[in-house]
């Protein structure tokens, strides 16, 4: 009983010394990191510039060797002030305005001003070459835009005399429902699990299951969730239109003889763009569209 006071007695005397030495040093350890980091930091004037030079405003994160460094709005009337360590060399502007992509990386090396040029999403037009028809099994879309457009992927739904719609230059996406196809895929498979609590036990409640599913992140899957009852296939394209380099999408379907003029396909064109892990992504955090609005064209 003696051993175990001595031991509480020595407890208590630990941490009121530890306590001691954190009130006595606390100001000064401040003091301290706040004079050593603000000689790392060093100032730097940013501005934006749209297609024609001139100032512009525009949301972006702005980012540095991986670490957020601020929320900032550009002015068009002057340059913003925003501080880096001053060892960072690489300026990584991510936009969040949906006019614009996201990435924009700039080398500043020590220089102290950074010149924003925004890449703005290009406005997509689509022209349909041939139409449905029993005698053609084959439409051509031409996709174009005056600027640009990235990772493009495309969707698809159609009418009950179509059997089927494919898209050859591009892979269909996969359901991903057996453990097989997922784990081919490169995603992971979270086993079905089941759970029983204490009422479930004594015969209240039922068992809580938990379906078995292939783990993929939101962001990367087809179809985006703002079309997911809205089509009935979907194609990874990942693919660029630029201005003057235009994508022929080639669309093969099948038909039941009796096609009319109520018959149709309706196809939705997705583009991508980055996020701050710089992945390509369809959707952000809160499921909302990101780049280019989706364009849904109907073939008749």
């Amino acid at each position: 009983m003696k051993f175990y006071f001595l031991i509480l007695i020595f407890v208590i005397l630990a941490g009121l010394i530890v306590g001691g030495f954190y009130l006595v040093f606390r100001d000064k350890g401040d003091k301290v990191c706040t004079e050593n980091c603000e000689a790392l930091m060093k100032d730097v004037l940013v501005r934006a510039l749209d297609e024609k030079g001139n100032m512009t405003e525009i949301n972006v994160t702005v980012v540095s060797n991986f670490t957020f460094i601020k929320n900032l709005l550009t002015r068009n009337d002057s340059y913003q002030k925003i501080q880096v360590p001053s060892n960072h060399f690489y300026i990584n502007v991510m936009s969040t305005d949906r006019r614009y992509y996201s990435d924009m990386n700039y080398f500043i090396g020590s220089g102290t001003s950074l010149t924003i040029k925004p890449n703005k999403v290009g406005d997509m037009k689509v022209e349909q070459i041939g139409n449905l028809s029993n005698d053609n099994n084959k439409i051509v879309l031409n996709i174009s835009t005056n600027r640009t457009n990235r990772e493009l992927s495309f969707c698809a739904k159609w009418s009950v005399n179509i059997i089927e719609v494919t898209m050859p230059q591009f892979p269909k996406v996969r359901l991903l429902d057996t453990q097989l196809d997922c784990e081919d895929a490169g995603f992971a498979w979270i086993k079905q699990t089941e759970t029983c609590s204490f009422w479930c036990k004594i015969g209240f409640t039922e068992k809580n299951i938990t379906a078995a599913k292939c783990e993929i992140p939101f962001i990367n899957k087809l179809p985006p969730t703002r079309l997911k009852d809205k089509v009935f296939s979907c194609w990874y394209g990942r693919i660029t239109i630029k201005e003057n380099e235009p994508l022929l999408l080639n669309i093969n379907y099948r038909a039941y003889p009796n096609l009319d003029k109520n018959d149709y396909i309706e196809i939705y064109i997705i583009d991508s763009d980055f996020d701050l892990k710089n992945v390509y992504r369809f959707e952000d955090e809160n499921f909302n569209d990101v780049a280019a609005k989706d364009i849904k064209f109907i073939i008749k």
